[in-house]
């Protein structure tokens, strides 16, 4: 699976970082019992893993791992489409480059946003320290 990715493509829905980080968590686990996604995607479209029946799972999380399957098929469906898209035209090695610095622009965001979130944290603790110093 490819989570780097995977996890981009969630960001560009909007969802919250605890949203995504469930989804590549039951994604995980679902794959751990079917195999690795990007095979089966290959093979089938992942068919079988949307289903998600994972033994020892319960009816809700059931509904829970195939969203999550979903989610993944539609990243690997909108990979496959801008390939396509691409792969028609002879353009030297532009489409490889293209797709790099997609995958580039991926990881740069997830970077930002754990920056951000260190950020934020650091400013919380200085305000915090800055406050109770005053005070004395």
């Amino acid at each position: 699976m490819d989570e780097l990715g995977f996890r981009a493509f969630l960001q560009q829905r909007s969802l919250k970082e605890s949203s995504i980080d469930t989804y590549i968590t039951d994604a995980r686990r679902v794959e751990a019992h079917y195999g690795d996604f990007d095979e089966l995607y290959k093979k089938s479209g992942l068919a079988e893993a949307v289903q998600a029946k994972v033994p020892g799972i319960s009816e809700r999380n059931r509904s829970s791992y195939g969203t999550a399957v979903r989610h993944y098929r539609d990243f690997r469906d909108s990979r496959a489409a801008a390939r396509d898209s691409v792969a028609d035209v002879d353009d030297g090695g532009r489409a490889q480059l293209i797709g790099l610095e997609r995958e580039l622009q991926a990881a740069l965001a997830i970077i930002f946003t754990s920056l951000s979130r260190a950020w934020s944290s650091s400013t919380a603790v200085s305000n915090a320290m800055l406050r109770r110093t005053s005070l004395t």
